[in-house]
């Protein structure tokens, strides 16, 4: 599923918005870690201090999906794309827009994939 459509969440008969996710999906507790030098820091949700978990729940994040209908030219739009959101401020080298489109190891690693 790549959008979420609010209509499907029962909130009613679950009691609260997070049960009724709950319901609906199959949610996978899970932890992150961040490694700063040679420390690593949980950084899960629920182990955050306060003040940093209210900055995350007021956190305004925007996802654009980009669906490539031709996948042999896949590298090339999302180059363009990229590209063009570079058109403003300092201009990044070409390294970095590679770096922009493809996930690394390390990039990979950090998500959990």
């Amino acid at each position: 599923m790549s959008v979420f459509d609010y209509q499907e969440i029962d909130v009613e008969s679950a009691g609260n918005f997070v049960a009724a996710l709950e319901k609906k999906y199959e949610i996978i507790p899970t932890e992150f870690y961040m490694h700063i030098g040679d420390e690593v820091c949980d950084i899960t949700y629920q182990n955050l201090p306060i003040a940093l978990k209210r900055k995350v729940d007021y956190l305004v994040i925007s996802v654009v999906e980009v669906k490539i209908s031709n996948q042999n030219m896949k590298d090339e739009i999302l180059h363009k794309i990229f590209a063009n959101l570079n058109s403003g401020g300092e201009k990044l080298s070409h390294q970095e827009l590679r770096n922009g489109i493809y996930k690394t190891h390390n990039e990979a690693r950090l998500c959990g994939y």
